[in-house]
């Protein structure tokens, strides 16, 4: 009877439309029994606010000490304090649109849980209220979007041991007792973590403090430092540092087996923005790796799993130290999309964009209270993982609006299509991981939504592999035909390579076509590039100091004082933004810095590496400065002497990171004999070139001034007025031992000295 009455009146409630079944959170299919938790950051403020009652201005996390989001460049960015810009710009943390956002994405990633970095309730930290408040704002919403939510303490601000007591009796009264909060271990006890402890370390201490808990708490600190918490702690979690696999891997086979309880973790790389910020000195930096570095600690995980317990990717959102999932104008959704293939769900990218096209929906009819009403539907339909309901409503909501077009200049993934015909995806081994579209025949297609910046020629870069030959693809708009591919046999499913080609695109939103007019092959991603890939000149790159020229010296790029050949000549390849790629008229290579390994590589790269993206700087009198767009505080100099360019931060100072641009056509200096007589008559001798004390310098009298400098371009002593003085004598005896360099100058040229102090 009972059975019977709870069912006729839960029947009663969907009846009469106060319930609704299609409103109630599914369960995400996924193929991973891992325990994938998303550290996420609560501290965004911004003065766009939709709260009622609400008036922010930008946070700091925005702006740090530096930038002011209110400067908003030509392409409608504003200015942040980030390397990264988030897809939907910056953000307040309680937007309940931007809530629903970042929850939707990560349920659709297969995450099972988010992990809040919590300040409490109380502390010494004057934002404690807003943090508190944008935390709940995210809280609130797990249940109703089917995700569970766990707490990392920050326990910094926490001064006196009644700001924990407290903060930790807040977490019983109004999150332990949530049915959606993450619980592990045998008593089902309330996952907690700390990020240190950094205030209270002390085993008493953590259990003066837990002990407010009402319960027992599974309670986790960082790796290496459950000793501070003593019997209170269960185990330890790990996190981003800078030997990152060497880290990970030590802590998972060594230290992880003598634990109780273990959280894993995994990221996309660590850029932080803390010296361009005015925020103090980087700690360190781990690139991205096009996606290598996710995946390999992914991989490490999964090769320790059975030591480990669960998963937590770190992070959705710091933006200030670049450790991002969320997506952003740099990697679109490719972070989210890897961990969608990694927890098996059965989703992809343009899943993903469909929740971002129900964010813009939420700004674009921000005050219309009936769309409001019809979206409200749609997100019901996303937690019910009734994906084709909810763009349907959206469809009705905004006139059956295609999902967000992709930005030409840009690179598609293949398997981010709007619609298709007879294709399949697969996880592929190509750089970066991902997937690619294969199981290809002819009269398969894959249709794109895209926005053209502007009308014009572009170069076309398709990654395909193929066992076969014979292979052919179009790219069409509508009826027309805009180009064809010819793919050629890579020598298997899995070898992968470029091909390139042209085509002429008209400007605005619309629908490219990828069709097979033969099949056979897989394809990874596309990208456009504006104009075509053969420039109209060439030019040599002299540098002011030395009065040296790049050339192509085999796997990097190296200098030489007579131009001559098709390796000393770059063109300069526009690819929009104000961005260059140099690639080398001989060899077809491009100047990058992907390896960061100091100097400037010189290889063949995959298109759209930001690495081989230049921007460039006027630096007076004709000269420029070439400035990375991937490391955007890296530039190409050469001021070690180390007979290849180097790339780095610099003063503005500095000629040897100034470059003159000489045409090949009208270069004055295209023979040794150019050279030759630039430079007549100079004669310089020094030693002993090992320094004890002395060292001499015999010229021909015409340099006027010197520095002596070490290999980081520190100046360590100067002299002037050398102006006829053939014999220069100096007394080295205070300087440090080490390789350094005597710079020797005129008004029209220089000369460097290399010599090694004892």
């Amino acid at each position: 009877m009972k059975t019977f009455l709870r069912f006729f009146i839960l029947w009663l409630l969907v009846f009469t439309g106060t319930v609704s079944l299609y409103s109630q959170p599914a369960q995400v299919p996924k193929t991973n029994t891992t325990k994938v938790y998303m550290h996420y950051m609560p501290w965004f403020d911004a003065p766009q606010n939709p709260v009622a009652g609400q008036n922010y201005s930008w946070g700091w996390h925005w702006t740090m000490n530096t930038r002011n989001p209110n400067i908003v460049d030509a392409n409608g960015r504003r200015q942040i304090a980030s390397h990264y810009y988030p897809l939907i710009g910056p953000y307040a943390s309680n937007d309940p649109h931007v809530v629903e956002y970042h929850l939707l994405l990560m349920k659709l990633a297969g995450i099972d849980g988010v992990l809040m970095d919590w300040y409490g309730s109380e502390g010494s930290n004057g934002d404690v209220g807003s943090l508190l408040t944008n935390s709940n704002a995210m809280i609130d919403k797990t249940s109703s979007v089917g995700i569970q939510f766990g707490l990392i303490l920050e326990d910094r601000f926490w001064g006196n041991i009644q700001n924990a007591r407290n903060s930790i009796a807040y977490a019983r009264d109004n999150y332990f007792n949530k049915s959606n909060y993450i619980r592990h271990g045998s008593g089902n006890d309330p996952l907690v973590g700390v990020f240190g402890p950094i205030t209270h370390q002390t085993p008493a201490a953590w259990t003066d403090i837990l002990s407010h808990a009402g319960e027992d708490v599974e309670f986790l600190t960082l790796w290496y430092e459950s000793s501070d918490a003593g019997s209170a702690a269960d185990g330890e979690y790990t996190w981003i540092y800078s030997d990152y696999l060497t880290g990970i891997t030590n802590f998972y086979s060594n230290r992880a087996p003598t634990l109780k309880t273990v959280m894993g973790v995994a990221y996309p790389g660590f850029h932080d923005y803390y010296v361009e910020g005015g925020a103090g000195s980087s700690y360190f930096y781990i690139p991205e790796n096009n996606g290598v570095t996710l995946n390999e600690t992914l991989g490490r995980y999964d090769q320790y799993k059975s030591n480990l317990d669960f998963l937590q990717l770190a992070t959705f959102n710091d933006f200030g130290e670049g450790t991002i999932f969320e997506p952003t104008v740099e990697n679109g959704f490719r972070y989210l999309v890897r961990i969608q293939q990694y927890t098996g769900v059965p989703y992809t990218e343009n899943d993903l964009r469909n929740v971002h096209r129900l964010f813009t929906l939420r700004k674009k009819y921000l005050n219309d209270a009936a769309k409001q009403a019809q979206l409200n539907t749609a997100f019901n339909h996303f937690v019910a993982l009734r994906l084709n309901d909810a763009v349907a409503v959206m469809n009705n909501v905004d006139g059956g609006s295609p999902p967000t077009a992709s930005p030409i200049p840009g690179t598609i993934q293949a398997e981010s299509y709007s619609a298709m015909n007879g294709i399949q995806t697969e996880n592929t081994s190509d750089s970066g991981g991902g997937t690619n579209v294969g199981w290809i025949d002819a009269n398969d297609w894959m249709d794109y939504s895209v926005n053209v910046a502007s009308a014009g020629s572009y170069t076309i870069s398709l990654r395909v592999a193929s066992p076969n030959t014979g292979g052919q693809l179009q790219l069409r708009n509508g009826s027309t035909m805009l180009t064809t591919a010819a793919i050629p046999n890579t020598g298997g499913w899995q070898n992968w390579t470029t091909i390139t080609t042209t085509a002429v695109l008209t400007a605005g939103v619309q629908t490219l076509r990828l069709y097979a007019t033969t099949g056979g092959y897989n394809i990874n991603w596309v990208q456009f590039a504006s104009g075509t890939s053969q420039p109209s000149s060439a030019y040599y790159i002299r540098n002011r100091w030395q009065n040296t020229y790049l050339y192509d010296g085999g796997d990097r790029v190296r200098y030489g004082t007579s131009p001559s050949g098709t390796t000393y000549q770059w063109a300069m390849e526009d690819i929009g933004n104000g961005q260059r790629e140099l690639r080398n008229v001989s060899t077809g290579e491009y100047m990058h810095i992907e390896n960061l390994t100091g100097y400037i590589q010189c290889t063949t790269r995959t298109p759209g590496w930001s690495s081989s993206r230049w921007s460039t700087e006027d630096a007076g009198s004709g000269y420029i400065r070439f400035k990375n767009v991937w490391q955007s505080n890296h530039f190409i100099h050469i001021e070690n002497l180390a007979s290849y360019a180097q790339h780095g931060t610099i003063y503005t100072s500095w000629q040897s990171a100034q470059w003159l641009l000489e045409p090949v056509s009208t270069s004055a200096r295209t023979s040794n004999e150019a050279i030759e007589k630039y430079i007549a008559g100079e004669t310089v001798t020094a030693w002993p070139t090992l320094v004890e004390r002395e060292f001499t310098i015999h010229s021909d009298g015409s340099y006027t001034a010197l520095e002596v400098m070490d290999v980081y371009g520190r100046i360590h002593y100067t002299q002037s007025n050398l102006q006829g003085r053939n014999v220069i004598t100096l007394d080295l005896g205070n300087l440090v031992a080490g390789a350094h360099f005597v710079k020797l100058q005129s008004p029209r040229r220089s000369k460097v000295i290399r010599f090694v102090k004892k």
